[in-house]
């Protein structure tokens, strides 16, 4: 920590304190708390030049050439590993970084900035360019920390010196806007760049700094990498409906089924049906399923569910119940007992609920179970289920009982779950190629 002399404590520290008004936090936290970070990230060096003049692998090169820092690259977290690979698609290794003036800074606190240590590293650069994702967070502070200088170097990073897009602020950063930008600055710092480097093996990939290249084009990738469902989620096939139904979601595991056109809307969590209170008055869409997850049942969803009793809707709670709080690391529900099928096939048919089934792919282990007042079927016959409730008026449910694939797999490490018996194989040279296996298991 940062000695008194360096930074000094206030009376009472910087923490929130009884009876605290809000004047006195916003004062404290400017006054105190940000300068305190500051000097944490200071006193502990957490922003390191990790490429070319500063670094530790080029300190020899540095004392035998007296090399000076001309171009800074500022940049963090993984977008400063990307800066690394385009100096290699450029050619440029340590030595040439040292000779070129080139100097690579890691920022580890993008906010707030250790502005100390950026001027102490950009004071004698020509320009500095600012490489990160999204919008400009550290190339604001960066400018904001230079600026009082009496010579302060040029800063550019979404805008090149002469206000041009630059690096996009939308989609992706690819290697090669990359490349591009630290091309062009090169070419204002060290205008005998490329014919200087000695160690320039990859013409190849030069072209790539050229001033003619188009940076801020945006990636003409066309590749969606949308969400998906773990191999073996049981929500593969829970969230299906019958063809010509329509469903609703919240927020869970199951919100990923909006990207597979399995939901059409989806609200907070605990929410989830209570939309359709409203919104069925002014459809002619006579019933829709809901799906809800067996925690946002046991904390709220209950209370949703009460209401579209209360409004006497048509609509069928699809309760999704894989044993685990699974998007947020697989906790047990806070309930325990009382999240089991058959007291959650209880508590739903005493709020007035008309009619609940409960579709498990271990039917044997609720035998004997139907004096609840529910009904119990295979994992086969959802869609049958699905099909008879749609017309059923009023607030249906189906508890569909599966354990999460995730947490299944856990257990089978732990040695805590049998190892599963059967195993589906396909036959290479049977297989016609047809992906109707895909399709069935939403793989």
């Amino acid at each position: 920590l940062p000695s008194q002399e360096e930074f000094a404590m206030p009376e009472g520290g910087l923490n929130m304190r009884h009876g605290d008004d809000w004047n006195s936090q916003e004062m404290r936290m400017y006054k105190y708390k940000l300068p305190a970070v500051r000097k944490f990230a200071r006193k502990n060096r957490l922003d390191k030049v990790v490429f070319g003049v500063g670094a530790d692998v080029g300190k020899e090169e540095e004392k035998e050439k007296g090399a000076r820092r001309r171009l800074g690259i500022v940049s963090a977290g993984t977008t400063c590993y990307d800066v690394l690979e385009c100096l290699e698609m450029l050619g440029i290794n340590n030595q040439d970084a040292v000779k070129l003036g080139i100097s690579v800074y890691k920022v580890a606190l993008v906010w707030p900035l250790d502005e100390e240590s950026v001027i102490e590293f950009a004071r004698d650069c020509e320009e500095v360019l600012v490489v990160e994702e999204k919008r400009a967070l550290l190339e604001l502070q960066v400018k904001d920390a230079l600026y009082s200088l009496p010579r302060h170097p040029r800063v550019v990073g979404k805008r090149d010196e002469s206000g041009r897009r630059l690096l996009p602020e939308e989609g992706e950063l690819p290697l090669k806007n990359i490349a591009s930008a630290i091309g062009q600055s090169l070419k204002r710092v060290a205008p005998d760049w490329p014919p200087c480097l000695a160690s320039s093996t990859t013409s190849s990939h030069l072209p790539l700094a050229s001033s003619s290249a188009s940076p801020s084009s945006p990636s003409s990738s066309s590749l969606r990498r949308a969400p998906f469902f773990c191999a073996g989620c049981p929500h593969n096939s829970s969230t299906v409906v019958p063809a010509g139904s329509m469903a609703l979601g919240g927020i869970g595991c199951h919100t990923l089924a909006l990207f597979m056109g399995r939901i059409q809307q989806f609200t907070q969590m605990g929410g989830e049906g209570s939309t359709w209170i409203g919104t069925s008055k002014f459809v002619k869409t006579r019933h829709v399923f809901v799906n809800v997850g067996d925690g946002t049942y046991v904390h709220s969803a209950i209370l949703s569910i009460r209401a579209c009793v209360a409004a006497n809707i048509n609509i069928t709670f699809k309760i999704l119940h894989n044993g685990a709080v699974a998007m947020t690391g697989g906790q047990a529900n806070d309930t325990g007992k009382f999240s089991h099928p058959p007291a959650m096939a209880r508590q739903l048919l005493a709020e007035g609920v008309r009619e609940v089934v409960v579709v498990t792919e271990k039917l044997d282990k609720y035998r004997g179970k139907d004096d609840d007042g529910a009904r119990y079927v295979g994992r086969d016959e959802l869609q049958k289920v699905q099909q008879h409730l749609r017309t059923v008026e009023g607030v249906t449910a189906i508890i569909y009982d599966q354990e999460c694939a995730t947490e299944k797999r856990r257990k089978r490490k732990r040695s805590k779950a049998e190892e599963q018996e059967e195993r589906v194989f396909i036959h290479e040279e049977v297989c016609e190629g047809c992906g109707d296996c895909g399709e069935q298991s939403n793989c």
